[in-house]
């Protein structure tokens, strides 16, 4: 029951979840980032009447996400101690992972998957909501503001641009 009303308030108040879970140790986080993508490999196992396809897609979408998470840990952590921050490794990661519970949108446009434009929509914004819950899970455990936290975020993104546009 505690996964779907920390779920929930991810949703609805993240700043306020983030303050707390950041006072306490826990994995929540974790288990979020397994249990939504979990969801959405089955939802695509019973659209496709498929059990082989279904394990297939529920085991690619957790390590997607875990690997995606993991990675952007990496640059975030490195980046926030450039700024010489403090915070820990598995505490970000852990927070970050909270933004998975946003899946469950991609979980009801996959559902409406009839209509492509929509879903397609719904990635997107899904995909914009986890970046700006993502920065307030970095400015919660950091405590360098958001300004820093989107800059300790999308750095990589920032040096692989000027990188590509230096070579053209």
């Amino acid at each position: 029951m505690d996964l779907f009303i920390t779920s929930g308030k991810v949703i609805t108040s993240a700043d306020e979840l983030f303050y707390l879970k950041n006072q306490e140790s826990d994995n929540m986080g974790v288990i979020i980032s397994i249990i939504f993508p979990a969801l959405l490999g089955i939802i695509i196992g019973l659209l496709t009447f498929n059990p082989i396809i279904a394990i297939g897609a529920i085991v690619s979408l957790i390590v997607i996400t875990l690997f995606s998470n993991f990675i952007n840990t990496i640059f975030i952590y490195i980046f926030t101690h450039l700024l010489k921050a403090e915070g820990g490794f598995f505490k970000t990661f852990n927070m970050i992972s909270y933004a998975s519970a946003l899946d469950i949108f991609v979980i009801v446009a996959f559902a409406l998957s009839q209509f492509r434009a929509v879903f397609l929509l719904f990635v997107i914004l899904v995909g914009i909501w986890k970046a700006i819950i993502q920065i307030a899970a970095v400015n919660t455990v950091y405590d360098i503001g958001y300004v820093r936290s989107f800059l300790c975020y999308s750095g990589f993104l920032a040096i692989i641009a000027i990188i590509i546009l230096g070579l053209i």
